[in-house]
């Protein structure tokens, strides 16, 4: 039978989210890396969550819409990736979309066998929990294959897909399904175009019995956290950890995570001034600087929930921040309206060139109708000639970072002290690769 194709021209904005109508799940995917470490904070989420928004969660969430329009028009509709984004009205979305759309093009032959954009995935088979459920981006098979994608739009932190917790329950939960049993390769896939200093696309391949064993951990996690439910927490059932801290909704309730605070502030009990402090001491003080942080940034939460409510708090009080950034109400409008005013259109246009990052698209993955790539070979050799790029500034992580560590050359104790005398010069070319002063 022959597929429809369905070519609607309507435009492609973001649109009422619809996940606060879904409730909060005890276990969900996107939290497994809080609750399967932390097996108390299911808990404490029950009785204590405090579940908030801000500016850039709001953001995802309606680059998310966009991502789900884009993908059901590609996988339902069979419209082309560049029609496609035609309708999608904001620039920056429309480039994070090309990425998305082709990282799920290039995961199946001519059509998945099945799949699913921000469909309801059962998770009670997996968890042995009833009424337990997650929605995923979007999961498709073809042939042994499963494939699970996750769209980021984020900026921060990259998030790698290698054993990403999230993927990875959404993958077993799956491969429960019939039809699911002769799938023995998994592939999940992190789509994040906004990440800094990494490619946006990052993948990561495993086996059945990868994720069968893992489902064992998650199982095992999900039984600990009711038996904790059932009988109340203990001191020993908490396990505080930076990343199980970081977005916990109950947080600013937990005892564990007001100790490690606690601790925190009183170890020394006289602090040393930095100049002064050890390497040990040094590298100590700044292991609880996030734990720290997000305690006062409870706190303040906590303030700004009080005075929001009519209380007084001393020495605080809310005001209206800086306003956001201008839009046209309706572009098509204002659009209309600039050329009834006769306006040239060098004015009321802005045209500009494409960005390396796009150049090297239009090379490695946009074809011709010939099948040749838009930018060819020696094409793309003397545009490589012509970009730049800042490196990346130095920046301080925990040893535990993946990435490798860089030497710098520093100044020394006898470099300060002729520079103190007046007997050395401070220029780059008197002694290159030193720090500046």
């Amino acid at each position: 039978m022959q597929m429809v194709r369905k070519m609607p021209e309507t435009p492609i904005i973001p649109v009422a989210d619809e996940s606060a109508s879904r409730g909060h799940s005890l276990f969900p995917p996107s939290a497994a890396s809080r609750w399967m470490v932390c097996t108390a904070s299911p808990l404490m989420v029950r009785d204590y969550g405090v579940f908030t928004t801000n500016p850039d969660a709001e953001e995802g969430t309606r680059a998310h819409s966009v991502m789900e329009q884009c993908a059901i028009a590609m996988l339902r509709d069979g419209e082309e990736i560049e029609t496609i984004l035609k309708r999608v009205e904001d620039q920056e979305l429309r480039e994070c979309a090309r990425i998305y759309l082709e990282e799920i093009r290039d995961s199946y032959f001519d059509t998945p066998d099945s799949w699913i954009v921000e469909g309801r995935i059962p998770l009670s088979p997996i968890y042995g929990v009833p009424d337990q459920y997650g929605y995923a981006d979007c999961i498709l098979s073809s042939g042994n294959e499963l494939h699970v994608f996750d769209y980021k739009h984020g900026v921060g932190i990259p998030v790698p897909a290698e054993r990403n917790k999230q993927l990875m329950i959404y993958a077993w939960a799956a491969l429960q399904a019939d039809g699911a049993q002769d799938i023995d390769t998994i592939t999940l896939h992190i789509v994040q175009p906004r990440a800094p200093g990494q490619n946006p696309v990052n993948t990561w391949t495993c086996s059945r019995e990868d994720l069968r064993a893992f489902g064992v951990d998650v199982a095992l996690a999900v039984g600990a956290a009711n038996e904790i439910m059932a009988r109340g927490a203990v001191e020993g059932d908490f396990t505080p950890t930076e990343q199980a801290c970081r977005y916990c909704p109950a947080r600013s309730s937990c005892p564990a995570f007001v100790t490690v605070v606690s601790k925190a502030l009183s170890i020394p009990k006289r602090l040393p001034t930095p100049k002064d402090a050890t390497d040990d001491q040094l590298g100590a003080l700044l292991q609880f600087k996030k734990q720290v942080n997000d305690w006062f940034s409870d706190v303040e939460a906590e303030v700004f929930n009080r005075i929001s409510l009519g209380n007084e708090v001393p020495g605080f009080k809310i005001v209206e921040g800086n306003k956001g950034i201008r839009r046209w109400k309706n572009k098509a409008e204002a659009e209309e309206v600039l050329k009834s005013m006769r306006i040239p259109k060098d004015f009321a246009y802005k045209k500009e060139v494409i960005g390396p990052t796009r150049a090297e698209e239009l090379h490695k993955k946009v074809k011709r109708e010939d099948g040749k790539p838009v930018i060819g070979e020696r094409q793309w050799a003397t545009l490589q000639e012509l970009i730049t790029r800042n490196p990346g500034k130095p920046q301080l992580v925990p040893a535990s970072d993946k990435r490798p560590s860089i030497s710098l050359a520093l100044v020394t104790e006898d470099d300060l002290e002729e520079i103190a005398d007046g007997t050395k010069e401070t220029t780059s070319e008197a002694n290159p690769g030193s720090v500046p002063i």
